[in-house]
Formats: structure tokens, sequence, C-alpha cells
């Protein structure tokens, strides 16, 4: 999971809040009160939409960790990173241009335009789960049966998956937000009580993990799929299409860099220390996992905040007292699991992966500097410098991607834990680095780079 990937789904609702022009009847930041209670109400509903969504997999991967056999866990965490890394395309040319030109260039023909994106959709998918059945084959024949099998199920599943992540983008580019809270509660409902019925029917496995996962998904969005579904006179597909690589292949960089350098451990531990150690260092993730997303939702909102104060001292001001605030709250969750680590494996693995207790100091510095990477990244989202970004990613994962393997090697779960860390710290030092040219710029917001 990345820390800032780009645009989410909440800013749709910052950055076209951020580019309104105020008029009369104006609250305190000279929008119309009106549209400010809207625009909070989007808002609200972005981050309940992503919460919910961020508590039902918590809930999903704690259960699993709890109740499968560490082989099995660790077989689940490694495909399901091989599908993070797979879907960074799906996100990068479907979802996130979508977000633009759904609610821009296109929205005077938005349904065709949005069933052009569906096609691209179910054709890009289906590339995807067969790149996904070719790995699962091959670990097969390497003598990996328990991956190979998690794989293959996840290969299958990720058309489905994917559908669900595209279909909540779809509800705020209509400006319905509030469909993709409820449909975040209803996947919520349907995966617990499914993981429930399972656990009680001593059914629960990876596979029919993977499969209420698909059932869940395309439940909760059918009733979004069947209001944008239908059979226009016209799609322009290749325009579509061409406007959606244009536009995505910055975001197809940045995100493989990240997405690689925070899952590139799951593939690298099973093969030098088992699928035990990729099960715990999936365990230790799970607890980072709330914090880490909580600073993500936050992020993405920043950005449309930062928009409006191009050109203030308030710029600097912000990033700096956003930066500080992240930073104190990822400090003292940090004191909170380090001083009562035995305690929380406890309470959530039901002393499952205790060994690991101690890492818990290393891996849970990872929010602290996710969370500054994530202020910093808003920034420069805000100048449109997706440039800057790849470049700061590129150093950050590079680094951390040798010198966390060669610790996994040395030091196994605890050297991939200091290889997670390491890469946003990294990537901090690198765009702390252009602050004093942030400062300087942000009066004067710089264009694009062509690509």
């Amino acid at each position: 999971m990345s820390v800032v990937h780009g645009y989410s789904t909440a800013s749709v609702v910052a950055v076209s809040s951020a580019t309104a022009a105020p008029s009369k009847g104006t609250s305190l930041l000279g929008i119309p009160r009106r549209t400010a209670a809207r625009w909070f109400g989007h808002g609200a509903a972005a981050v309940l939409d992503q919460g919910l969504y961020g508590i039902a997999n918590f809930g999903l991967n704690v259960a699993l960790a709890r109740i499968l056999d560490a082989p099995e866990y660790g077989a689940f965490a490694t495909a399901y990173s091989l599908f993070l890394l797979i879907s960074i395309g799906h996100t990068a040319l479907i979802t996130q241009p979508l977000i633009v030109f759904g609610a821009g260039k296109y929205e005077s023909r938005q349904l065709s335009y949005l069933n052009g994106v569906l096609v691209g959709h179910w054709l890009l998918t289906a590339v995807a789960s067969a790149v996904l059945l070719v790995i699962a084959v091959c670990l097969e024949w390497a003598g990996q049966g328990l991956v190979a099998g998690a794989l293959g199920g996840v290969a299958l599943a990720s058309p489905f998956l994917l559908l669900q992540w595209l279909m909540r983008r779809i509800c705020y580019v209509r400006r319905k937000p509030g469909r993709a809270a409820l449909a975040g509660g209803w996947y919520v409902v349907l995966l617990m009580s499914g993981l429930y019925l399972l656990w009680s029917a001593g059914r629960l496995s990876v596979m029919s993990a993977i499969a209420l996962m698909t059932v869940a998904s395309v439940v909760s969005v059918l009733p979004i799929v069947l209001s944008v579904t239908r059979i226009p006179r016209q799609i322009h597909f290749r325009e579509i299409l061409t406007d959606h690589i244009r536009f995505g292949r910055w975001a197809v960089a940045t995100g493989f860099v990240e997405v690689f350098g925070q899952n590139v451990y799951f593939l690298v531990l099973p093969l030098i220390a088992g699928l035990e150690s990729a099960a715990a260092l999936k365990a230790l993730m799970n607890l980072e996992m709330p914090l880490l997303q909580a600073f993500s939702a936050l992020s993405v909102l920043l950005v449309g905040a930062l928009v409006r104060m191009q050109g203030t001292s308030e710029f600097t001001r912000v990033i700096r007292r956003i930066g500080l605030l992240f930073t104190a709250v990822a400090l003292a969750y940090w004191l909170l699991l380090g001083l009562n680590a035995d305690r929380v494996f406890d309470w959530v693995y039901d002393g499952r992966y205790s060994s690991q207790a101690p890492v818990l100091w290393i891996i849970g510095l990872l929010p602290v500097a996710a969370g500054l990477s994530g202020v910093i990244g808003a920034a420069f989202h805000a100048l449109r410098r997706p440039d800057v970004l790849l470049r700061a990613a590129i150093i950050g994962g590079s680094v951390a991607i040798i010198s966390g393997v060669a610790l996994s090697v040395w030091v196994d779960v605890a050297g991939a834990a200091a290889g997670l860390v390491l890469a946003p710290w990294v990537t901090v030092v690198a765009l702390t680095g252009r602050l004093r040219w942030l400062a300087s710029v942000a009066a004067a917001p710089q264009p694009i780079p062509a690509v």
C-alpha cells in the first residue's frame, strides 16, 4: 500500500474545491458558504470511504494472520504484493486519468466516456490476469505451490478487485461520493460477516478469503456499475486511450518505484528465509497501516488547500505545521506500540508472531517518514511537479532496495523492516533538499513538464 499514490478519491473533492472562484456571501476562505458546506460533506464522504475500506482490509489481514498457518499467510502476503505491483498500471492509466478527464474534457459526454473507460478496464485487467497466471505457473514449476495457488486465485480475482477501485472513483467524478462511502459500508459488512461464517465452518483459507474479497467487491459496487453501464451511440475509445496514456506516464513510473520498494521484501523474504518471514513482516505492517492510511488520506486533501495558498506566505508555513503535527502523532504512536509490543501481539494476533515484537521499534518509524513524505509530496503535487517526486522516489527506492535486501539476508525480518523504513526517509531527505526552491516558486506555479 502506498503512502501517497498520486491522487485518490478524496483528491477530486480537494482539487476541485481549490480551483473554484469565490463569490458573494463568502466564508472565511473566500468560498461561498453553501458551496463550502457541500465540499466539506464531499470531503467527509471521501475520508469515510477510504476509512471503511481500510478497516475491512485491516480486519481481513488480522483474521488471516490469527487463523492461518504462517506459511499460508506468507503466501497470501506474497501473492497480494504481486497483485499490487500489477495494479500500478491500472491506477495510473485508468483511475487517475479518470479523475481529471471525467470531470473536465469529457464531462459533456460523460456516460460515453465512462463506458469507454470500462472497456479499457476489462482489456487491461485481462492482460494483468494473464501475466499473474503465467507467474503462478512458473512458481508452481519452481516448487512454490502455496504461493502459486494464492497467486492463481488473485489473478482470477484481480479484474473484480480493481473494478471496485474504479467504481469508487467514478462516484467522485459524478459528484456522488456518498455512494462510494455506502459501497464501503456494504463491503465491510459483507467481508466481516463472510469471514465469521467461513471461520465458524472451519473453511477459512487463502482461496476462500480471496473468493470472499471478490464477491464482496462485486456486490458492494454492483448498483454503481448498473447506474453507469449503458450502450452509448459512440465511444471515442482511441481518443480516450491517447489521453489516458499521455496523462498516466509519469504516474506509472512513480507508482512502480514506490510500490515496488514497499513490496519487494514480500518477494525476497520467501526466497531467503521462507514464507514464515513474509507472514511476520506482513503482521508487523498490519499494525502500522491505520496510521499510514490516515496520513495518506489527509495528505491528499492537503493538496487542495496548498493549491489555494500558492502565492502566499501560508504555503510553506502550512507545510511545516502539518509536517510537525504528523511527526508528533507518528512518534506518539511509535512509543505506544513499542512500549506495549507484547500486549499488542497478544491482543491482535493471540500471541502469534510475538517473537517479532522488538522489530516494532524499527518499523514503527515508517509512519514518521511516510507522514513527512506525504506532506512534502502534497506540496509538489500542488505545484504540478510530478517529475520532482519521481526523481526523489527513484533515489529513495534504489537506496532502500539495495540496502534492504542486503539487510534481509543478514538479519531476516528486521532487515526487511529497516529497508521499508529507509525508503521514505531517503525520499524525505531528497525532497527536503528542495524546500528552499519550493518556497521560491510557491508564488509562481510551474507548468507540468513535457513528457
